[in-house]
């Protein structure tokens, strides 16, 4: 079996508790790179706006410069850098029902 990845979300209200598994299988090229993480340190909520709360970048250069997690919006940053991939997590919050999205 190859190498991969694994996390789990999980989003709890008062009424429901949904969670999830998620697997990623990592190619031999890709097990070569490094990886560097950014993560969202406290954040006020704000309805119906897409709010970055994880980067991660993937590099097969030697060493990475790794930016906050409001570089999100700034797409540019990322592509200077020529990373080989960089993936982000978001979450919007609404005051909508699911049934009304």
């Amino acid at each position: 079996m190859g190498t991969h990845i694994r996390w789990r979300e999980r989003v709890s209200s008062e009424k429901n508790n949904v969670s999830d598994t998620y697997i990623v299988e990592i190619s031999e090229e890709e097990k070569e790179m490094g990886v560097g993480n950014s993560y969202l340190d406290g954040h006020e909520i704000q309805y119906e706006v897409e709010i970055p709360i994880m980067i991660q970048v993937v590099t097969s250069k030697n060493g990475a410069s790794m930016y906050d997690v409001e570089y999100f919006n700034k797409p540019q940053v990322y592509e200077k850098e020529q990373y080989d991939h960089v993936y982000a997590i978001t979450i919007m919050f609404s005051e909508k029902t699911v049934g009304a999205l």
